[in-house]
């Protein structure tokens, strides 16, 4: 009976335990977590911190998927270090295990910049579950809020705290808001929603020092700007980013790079050892090369070609691409694939842009490579068709921006393609 090991309780490690008794039905699968819920779906943690959804609806899946797949769950639970050579793990609290698959699910760990006055109670990340309570236990002490970072996890954490009927300034190095996904003429309508909705925008700036309060220099009381600027505050949310947890890979003498390398088959430089999901350098279809993508649907794809592969299959993950789907502050946007700021090299940018709506896509040698639809997202999927099937657009290039492009404005090969697809 093969021992399988799964650091990391998340998408991947979903993906994987389904992977694995796909094809084996009886080995013994043991997933080590620090956390004390898993799994959950980390996207929707600011729901969770505003009431928007409860504990329940914030669990990923069955509540006993684990038991439904015989899968030994450790909560709270750390993997301290990997011996590859005894294949043997080492835990926390001394004990040891032994394995002959192992998947390491250890995700991506928040970003926080180096500042004076990181020690002050009040100072949070938003990145988990222990995040999400470590702010709420502050939160009959909060009335107003500064978000260092205004990118995906910081617009998140903002709309939350407003929600909440917390005063939130957001504070972004560049000159505008999701600067990594949006253009300036994109961000602008983010930004006007955010404003409409009371949230102070100051960009261009860094947080330079975290404060204490006159009455306790120990708790969060203001912070300072890069260009001396002072602003009050009970609340410091570090919202820059996230990276891979690639320390235990490192400890093991795996191959890494940003991340964790790996092969189509998920498996490291390690036989018999597996990467997946936020920590992992995987395939990226459009580049053709291996990047790190974090993101939750590929994760649990990721995770289910290692736990195949684990069980003894040979599947080859099929890559995926940058991708992000969401609505703040009641505005939608999608943005998916390769994303350039103007024409360069090989890239043709088509774009049109209204008060509320913006639409971006770009070409490469005639084929979509990416798109970012901000306003109005209802073309997303014709958009996502034509990329993942590398459609020569010259038919339909002067369409592609008019507001009621749609199916039927699509190749007749591709349509009735699509329609197969839709059957199967």
């Amino acid at each position: 009976m093969l021992q399988y090991f799964i650091i990391g309780a998340s998408a991947s490690a979903v993906g994987a335990v389904e992977g694995i008794r796909s094809i084996d039905p009886m080995g013994r699968i043991t997933v080590i977590s620090e956390e004390s819920m898993a799994p959950y779906s980390r996207p929707s943690i600011g729901e969770y911190l505003d009431g928007r959804i409860n504990d329940d609806s914030l669990r990923f899946g069955s509540a006993d998927f684990w038991k439904l797949n015989d899968v030994q769950i450790l909560l709270k639970r750390k993997v301290v270090s990997i011996d590859l050579q005894s294949r043997t793990l080492q835990l926390d609290d001394g004990e040891s295990a032994c394995f002959d698959k192992l998947l390491l699910a250890t995700g991506a760990k928040p970003i926080v910049p180096k500042m004076l006055g990181i020690e002050k109670e009040g100072l949070c990340t938003f990145s988990n579950s222990m995040d999400i309570q470590k702010i709420r236990e502050k939160l009959p002490e909060t009335h107003t809020s500064i978000v260092i970072g205004g990118g995906l996890i910081g617009i998140a954490a903002a709309e939350s705290l407003v929600n909440l009927g917390i005063q939130v300034t957001v504070v972004e190095l560049r000159d505008w808001m999701l600067n990594i996904l949006l253009d300036r003429d994109a961000a602008g309508i983010v930004e006007s929603a955010m404003r409409k909705r009371g949230v102070i925008i100051v960009t261009g700036k860094s947080v330079q020092e975290i404060n204490g309060k006159d009455s306790d220099d120990s708790k969060v009381g203001s912070v300072i700007l890069s260009n001396g600027e002072r602003l009050p505050c009970d609340l410091v949310v570090a919202a820059i980013g996230v990276v891979p947890r690639i320390e235990l890979a490192i400890q093991a003498g795996l191959k890494v790079n940003r991340g964790i390398i790996v092969n189509r088959f998920m498996e490291t430089s390690a036989p018999g050892v597996y990467a997946c999901g936020d920590v992992a350098e995987a395939y990226d279809y459009l580049k053709e090369n291996n990047q790190v993508l974090a993101l939750w649907p590929l994760a649990r794809l990721g995770g289910k070609v290692a736990g195949l592969n684990m069980a003894g299959g040979n599947i080859e993950y099929p890559g995926g691409v940058p991708m992000s789907a969401l609505r703040y502050f009641d505005v939608p946007l999608i943005s998916v694939g390769i994303n350039v700021q103007g024409n360069v090299g090989d890239y043709e940018i088509l774009s049109a842009n209204s008060e509320h709506v913006y639409k971006k896509i770009i070409l490469r040698r005639e084929e979509v490579v990416g798109f970012t639809l901000v306003g109005d997202v209802k073309s997303g999927g014709l958009f996502n068709n034509l990329m993942k099937t590398r459609t020569k657009i010259s038919q339909i290039k002067d369409k592609l921006l008019d507001p009621e492009f749609s199916f039927v404005n699509l190749p007749e090969p591709l349509r009735k393609k699509t329609l197969m697809e839709a059957w199967l």
